[in-house]
């Protein structure tokens, strides 16, 4: 079966309840020969408007976070546990989660993947282990039939609980050099240092951007250097979480995210 196959069967699947409620079928998005597949837990209110995963501000936030590893949509691919939003953005049912991953495994059989990145407790527990704690095992490393996999919180979680930014912040330097060390077919972008002075403040003018520099690596630094390249030095969690480009989100927007907690 074709990526193309694969896709015109998925939207018409009907096999759960949640094809009752839904607007879009949001089935991924990214390069469809990329090394490095990021998995999340369904879509929210703005995915399932727009059919894309992660396009609300969680979506905005792991763009940051992506950045930040030198990546971006165009070198990762990007899928979800459940392909239809569930209603109210509670957690899909394990029934509806059964019903959904043999599409999410066809996937991953098109793509074969070196690198898969569970983005909060739930795809984690469905691909790496059922006991997953994301709270203690986030950022560690497994490997399961030759493909590297870890967990990172899920952005929704960040926004939420600016507390975790920190160790989010080393968890993503730790996935930075695993794409180093696997991905070879996966070019980094080199960050810069100097403020965003012509960012918007819509984008967070506060916030540092990154120069992509082709066919060329990063270089390898201690993390007190690496803290200091990425403009995180010794600031406070505000300062970092303007790095992240979090920001302080609004209850409103919260709830329109895939409901992730701990």
């Amino acid at each position: 079966m074709t990526w193309e196959e694969l896709e015109t069967a998925c939207k018409q699947c009907r096999r759960c309840a949640l094809c009752e409620t839904r607007n879009a079928v949001v089935f991924g998005d990214g390069a469809r020969d990329a090394e490095i597949l990021l998995i999340g837990e369904g879509p929210g209110e703005q995915e399932d408007k727009q059919g894309v995963p992660f396009v609300g501000p969680a979506g905005k936030l792991l763009d940051d976070m992506l950045e930040l590893t030198g990546l971006d949509r165009t070198k990762v691919y990007i899928g979800n546990i459940v392909k239809c939003r569930p209603p109210r953005n509670r957690d899909p049912l394990n029934t509806e989660q059964s019903m959904c991953l043999p599409w999410l495994r066809r996937q991953t059989a098109l793509l074969r993947p070196k690198l898969i990145v569970c983005l909060g407790r739930i795809a984690a527990k469905a691909v790496i282990k059922p006991d997953f704690g994301i709270t203690r095992e986030h950022g560690q490393w497994f490997e399961r039939n030759g493909v590297q996999m870890t967990a990172l919180y899920h952005p929704s979680a960040l926004l939420r609980d600016p507390s975790k930014r920190p160790e989010t912040f080393l968890d993503l330097l730790s996935l930075r050099e695993k794409v180093r060390q696997v991905c070879i077919h996966t070019e980094l972008s080199l960050p810069r240092t100097e403020p965003a002075a012509d960012r918007s403040e819509e984008d967070g003018g506060d916030a540092v951007v990154y120069e992509k520099q082709e066919n060329s690596q990063p270089r390898r630094e201690n993390k007190e250097q690496e803290n200091n390249q990425m403009g995180l030095g010794q600031e406070n969690k505000e300062q970092e979480s303007n790095q992240l480009g979090e920001g302080r989100e609004n209850k409103e927007q919260e709830n329109n995210q895939p409901g992730e907690g701990e």
